[in-house]
């Protein structure tokens, strides 16, 4: 797949957060899910209903030139944290991953519209 997504890298989406966010959900350790590759998250993930499945934050991070993913979704209706960890992103996944986050972004940005 062609990286049509103006040169933006796995490195440039590997920023360092003020603050971090806990990979398991206090009150239910059961409530996250794990995939080994983009592909395996994608194959599962790519039409989730951005309603029941918010996204607020994701977090990539590089160690020794390899990238993860994490992916921390609050369900709404059940009031339930949900962290997503992917163990292993290329990127050769880039496109798929800006088009999920941008999904995810614009959802945030029409909650938050009256600020917008």
């Amino acid at each position: 797949m062609e990286n049509n997504s103006n040169q933006i890298t796995l490195k440039d989406l590997a920023v360092e957060h003020p603050y971090y966010c806990n990979l398991e959900n206090y009150s239910d350790a059961e409530s996250k899910e794990q995939f080994e590759t983009w592909e395996d998250f994608w194959s599962e993930y790519q039409d989730a209903d951005r309603d029941m499945n918010l996204c607020f934050r994701f977090d990539i991070n590089e160690h020794d030139g390899n990238y993860d993913m994490n992916i921390f979704f609050i369900q709404q209706r059940r009031g339930n944290f949900f962290p997503v960890q992917i163990l292993s992103i290329k990127e050769l996944n880039i496109d798929q991953i800006l088009e999920f986050l941008n999904r995810l972004w614009d959802k945030m940005q029409s909650l938050w519209k009256p600020l917008k």
